[in-house]
């Protein structure tokens, strides 16, 4: 979870009939399988987005304490219809500042022109989504700065055309250096983060078998996120969050597993199956447990000791978050005017900035083709430290230096880097994590023209993406 300090110039706020569809299946235990998608993260967990809710009616900046930051005019959004909009809305935001981060994105991070194909190598990503129904009001743009390793210009500003699964150029992006102030005589501390309120919990749903929009299935328990295993029956209520259609979900599907979202007692239900014709296909919906009995009062019980919870929760982060506004407020007064407060600038923590301008939503990269210079072609046998052959779902050449992941595919014969700051990550056919930091080609593991290479391997399916990232930066 990135955290976030917010500027504002004048006002915003952080928030941070009966069925026929009771039918039961029996799930065939597999391993990893995966629909074809885009954007597919490797171990079906995404970075975690910042909700933010801007004042319509106010120009707003939003620092981020990585050094990024958005700045959004007053009108930027209308509704759908072009009108203005009269109350405050909400988008969303997450950057990719690190390897580990385009990693776990499952963005495609490839560009096909007519040279042919190629790697990007990025100096700055982020997406930006709506909430609310809105759209960009004419003649509006935002602009972005993203956090960055690199102050080169030979980077060009890409957005991803999450309909074509391709790049699209947007132009060129600029590089600015971003300084911080730094507390002196009895000025204020630098704020470092207004706190995110999380969602309430959602209220457990009563079984009511007359329900048009309840699925009832018969999964094995290893099948359940593990605050649904305690209950002996538990179905589930198709959420309004989800579009649905009675009977689209009754085919023989070879696969179906229950997740977690951001919101507690909110989950998602995916199937994975096969067309006619043999390619991939799925169903996912935003599901709520329904239950019965002595499984009803136990949930009831819980939601009502979170919900108090949550309330007192709130109330401190709210309390805290008003206190961190006023402090910025004396922040913005020391730096109005740079000239009057030079000495206020810590030189020292200078930071690189990738700044561009949208009028639209969606996915944004600055990036410039990765090239290996220096390689050579091999043939490869993988092992895990038992020395067990393993098969991978995928596997990318990771650029210690840069921000490049690049995609090895499936063959025994791969490039290659000469260097030594290469690492290789991947995801075997059992859904492990599998590293291997630094590999370098040696005479004892360079045997004819066949080279073996020993990942360290670690189930990571229960991990969070934060959780997942610490594993692979413990490897280093």
């Amino acid at each position: 979870m990135k955290n976030i300090i917010l500027v504002i110039f004048t006002t915003v706020l952080l928030y941070n009939c009966s069925t026929e569809d009771n039918y039961k299946i029996d799930i065939p235990k597999i391993g990893k399988t995966e629909p074809k998608s885009f954007i597919a993260p490797p171990f079906g967990t995404c970075i975690e987005f910042i909700t933010l809710t801007i004042n319509p009616n106010k120009d707003t900046l939003i620092q981020f304490e990585s050094g990024s930051f958005l700045e959004i005019p007053k009108g930027c959004f209308v509704d759908k219809q072009g009108k203005a909009l009269n109350s405050s809305t909400k988008i969303k935001f997450r950057e990719f500042d690190s390897n580990e981060d385009i990693f776990l994105s499952g963005i495609p991070m490839t560009y096909k022109d007519e040279s042919g194909d190629h790697f990007f190598e990025s100096a700055g990503m982020c997406e930006i989504k709506p909430i609310d129904d809105i759209q960009f009001a004419k003649g509006k743009e935002i602009k972005v700065g993203l956090n960055s390793q690199s102050s080169e210009t030979d980077f060009g500003l890409y957005s991803f055309n999450e309909k074509t699964g391709k790049w699209e150029t947007k132009g060129k992006d600029s590089v600015m250096v971003s300084l911080k102030i730094i507390q002196k005589d009895n000025q204020p501390t630098p704020i470092k983060a207004l706190q995110k309120i999380d969602p309430a919990p959602v209220k457990p749903n009563k079984l009511d078998p007359n329900d048009p929009r309840l699925i009832t299935l018969k999964l094995d328990n290893d099948q359940y996120v593990p605050e649904l295993k305690k209950y002996e029956n538990v179905m589930f209520h198709v959420s309004e969050k989800s579009k649905y259609k009675r009977g689209e979900s009754k085919k023989a599907w070879y696969y179906v597993e229950v997740k977690n979202t951001n919101t507690k007692g909110l989950y998602k239900l995916k199937f994975y199956g096969k067309s006619d014709t043999g390619e991939d296909i799925n169903l996912e919906y935003f599901v709520e447990p329904a239950l019965e009995g002595n499984d009803y009062e136990t949930a009831i019980n819980e939601y009502e000791e979170l919900f108090k919870e949550h309330e007192k929760d709130m109330k401190l982060i709210q309390d805290a978050n008003e206190k961190q506004e006023a402090e910025t407020q004396k922040m913005l007064e020391i730096a109005k005017n740079y000239e009057q407060n030079a000495d206020n600038i810590d030189k020292s923590s200078a930071g690189i900035q990738r700044v561009f301008t949208s009028d639209n939503f969606g996915i944004f990269n600055c990036d410039r083709f990765y090239i290996l210079t220096d390689f050579t072609e091999l043939f490869f046998k993988y092992q895990n430290k038992n020395n067990d052959e393993i098969s991978f779902y995928e596997l990318y050449c990771i650029d210690n230096k840069t921000r490049a992941v690049v995609p090895v595919g499936f063959p025994d014969k791969i490039k290659f880097p000469k260097d030594n700051h290469h690492s290789f990550w991947g995801v075997t056919m059992k859904g492990e994590l599998a590293i291997i930091d630094n590999f370098k080609l040696t005479k004892q593991n360079l045997e004819g023209n066949l080279v073996e290479m020993k990942f360290s391997t670690q189930d990571v399916t229960k991990s969070s993406p934060e959780d997942i990232s610490q594993k692979i930066r413990a490897s280093f």
